[in-house]
């Protein structure tokens, strides 16, 4: 199963969390959701849902770190145009 089908849309998230809030019980969550997106979630799915609202006000995901950048914008500019001026120099 690949990341995209697994990803909840936000959509889906927040009416989750809203019948959560109401205290609608979590099997009927779970019916609901099924029956008005055709997505298959856990009580588990629900429950970290639920504390994560709980704990940041938002059902957004949160911004993940990525790997720091080696090179600054110009001088991987000044990379690439070097290797286009002499492109034997850098390969076979």
């Amino acid at each position: 199963m690949n990341e995209e089908s697994r990803h909840l849309p936000s959509n889906i998230r927040n009416y989750i969390v809203a019948k959560a809030e109401a205290s609608e019980p979590y099997q009927n969550i779970v019916e609901s959701v099924e029956e008005k997106y055709g997505r298959i979630i856990s009580k588990g799915t629900i429950t970290k849902l639920k504390e994560k609202f709980e704990e940041t006000k938002s059902t957004d995901d949160l911004p993940r770190s990525s790997r720091p950048r080696i090179f600054t914008e110009s001088q991987e500019r000044a990379l690439i145009e070097a290797f286009f001026k002499r492109p034997k120099t850098y390969c076979c």
